[in-house]
């Protein structure tokens, strides 16, 4: 079971900290449910082998990621060869992607696994052509979206994390 740090009214653990809204009486306790809010970061990649044209569509990703974490917030990432920013932010749309540089992703996930909130997820969106880290962060799990006209195999990217290939349409 992983330990979430927020939780809210749901339907997918049980909890006595928060009783039963209908089914209270004074004789029986009967527990409330609760659905954890999953801490999710995104880091994108800005290198120079990323396609300008997918501009439009990672933003799209990056906020859809966010929205599914604690509702359209979160922490988004920009590196390429070395890090270029890392912001809190409610919309994507304040966020300046600059780079273009060469690519190494070990340094975005380093920086993410160093953040004082650390993500239970971090969502990387990049075209796969970077060095990966021999081992997973500690303590989060790793999604790579690979998203781009030209795009790494899948048999190059690393087994601890998953993988999903975004189309371009």
């Amino acid at each position: 079971a992983r330990c979430f740090r927020e939780w809210m009214r749901g339907n997918t653990s049980t909890t006595y900290s928060r009783m039963h809204r209908r089914r209270s009486s004074a004789r029986i306790l009967h527990p409330g449910m609760i659905d954890p809010i999953p801490n999710i970061s995104v880091l994108v990649d800005t290198s120079c082998s990323m396609d300008e044209t997918i501009g439009p569509k990672v933003l799209a990703e990056v906020q859809g990621c966010l929205r599914a974490g604690a509702g359209s917030s979160g922490t988004v990432l920009v590196c390429d060869a070395k890090m270029h920013e890392i912001k809190k932010v409610k919309r994507v749309s304040a966020m300046s992607f600059s780079g273009g540089g060469g690519t190494d992703m070990r340094i975005g996930i380093a920086a993410a696994a160093k953040l004082k909130n650390r993500p239970d997820y971090l969502v990387i969106l990049t075209d796969g052509y970077t060095p990966w880290p021999s081992a997973p962060p500690p303590r989060m799990r790793v999604i790579i979206g690979l998203i781009g006209k030209h795009k790494a195999p899948l048999s190059d990217m690393p087994s601890w994390a998953k993988v999903i290939d975004i189309p371009m349409d």
